[in-house]
């Protein structure tokens, strides 16, 4: 089992086996119980509801497994998800970026289309600066 950690955020990853997945979920719901108690020995306190499950592999892979088991954390119950945001890039379960794609894309058209409700009232160059500033955040 692999694990990163960053200032808030705590994300771990097992590879499982097509055949029987069985141990390594066990090692997995062991890892986050340990995790559970060690934030409440330290003071911390995790929110389970913004935890997310995703498995990823190729659509062959992907459908050999008949359904892990959702994932219990701290008491709230994750379901598998198709897509996933990890630090601002939105992967599905194959590894592709379509999502993330499409959801930038929605967002600078967003963006376009509300600049052009006050296009009028900018110069040239101040309208320039707003859209790239709003496309390249």
């Amino acid at each position: 089992m692999q694990q990163q950690q960053y200032a808030d955020n705590t994300q771990l990853y097992i590879a499982l086996t097509p055949s029987d997945p069985s141990p390594e979920l066990a090692a997995i719901k062991s890892c986050l119980a340990s995790l559970q108690l060690w934030f409440y020995t330290n003071g911390m306190a995790s929110n389970p509801d913004k935890s997310h499950t995703i498995l990823f592999g190729s659509a062959q892979r992907t459908q050999l497994f008949s359904g892990p088991c959702p994932t219990d954390v701290a008491g709230s119950i994750t379901l598998i998800n198709s897509h996933i945001k990890l630090h601002g890039v939105t992967l599905n379960s194959h590894l592709s970026v379509s999502e993330h794609t499409k959801l930038v894309s929605q967002s600078c058209f967003y963006y376009i289309r509300a600049l052009h409700h006050i296009h009028d009232t900018l110069d040239l160059p101040n309208a320039t600066a707003i859209a790239a500033a709003l496309i390249t955040r």
